[in-house]
This record gives C-alpha cells, structure tokens and sequence, in this order.
C-alpha cells in the first residue's frame, strides 16, 4: 500500500509502516502544502496521514480516486469536509484523547500564571519597569 504523509513523524512509526511493506512518501519540510501540492501527493496513496493543518475537502476527495482513508493525528475532525469523505467512501479516523494531558498542564499554566502575574510581571521586565520584590504588606 502506498502511504503519503504530510509531516514529519517519529522514525519509529515510519519503521513500523515499512516493516510492513507498505511504500511510505513524506513531505518532510515543516512548510505546510498548499492544495494543489497536496492533492498531487495524495493522488496516487492508498491513505493519507495527516500530521498538520491541512484542509481536506470535496476537491480533495474529488481529485484523489486511489484513496481508501484519511487518518488524522489530532482530536477534531474541523480540518475534514466528512461529508465529502462519506461521500466517496472514505472513513476518516483521528486521535481522540491524545491532548488531554497536555490540555491540562496548560490549563494549570494558565491559573498559575495569573495567580502569580506571571505574564503582567515578565511584561515589566522586558519594558525595564521590574524594581525588584516587594514584599506583601499583610
């Protein structure tokens, strides 16, 4: 099967998909591909993963016959027209649940930095306001 993935992914899952025999191509460079790169790329897989923020739709699906999946490496499905994809028998699949950690650690940055004002603060800094600590008067 020949697989075409549109960013880099660790070594050790292209390893895996060739030890399988499957013919993988990337597009390594972190510059995403516009639409017509990318439906050229596409055209000839038998599936298509996708590491970025692509867009894949109906001319997408229209322009790439040989395709027989999308996979997804993220939660949501916003980048997909499913309705395309259904349309031309293409299950789309993605990674529920893979961000929740870090969905969390930045929720918890996020109440840290203010109850800190950490943001504020490092604003001071950079603008050379920052007269040092002075501490709370209780």
């Amino acid at each position: 099967m020949k697989i075409f993935i549109t960013k880099k992914i660790p070594k050790k899952g292209i390893d895996l998909l060739k030890s399988a025999g499957h013919d993988i191509s990337i597009h390594d460079s972190s510059t995403p591909l516009s639409e017509t790169e990318l439906i050229k790329a596409s055209q000839q897989a038998d599936y298509v993963l996708n590491g970025g923020m692509q867009k894949f739709d109906a001319n997408f699906f229209q322009n790439c016959p040989n395709l027989k999946a999308l996979s997804l490496m993220s939660v949501g499905y916003d980048n997909v027209d499913i309705s395309a994809a259904t349309q031309h028998g293409i299950p789309v699949s993605n990674t529920p649940g893979i961000l929740s950690g870090a969905t969390a650690d930045v929720a918890f940055l996020l109440m840290l930095s203010v109850s800190r004002k950490a943001f504020f603060n490092h604003k001071r800094i950079l603008q050379g306001e920052w007269k040092g600590l002075i501490p709370r008067q209780t």
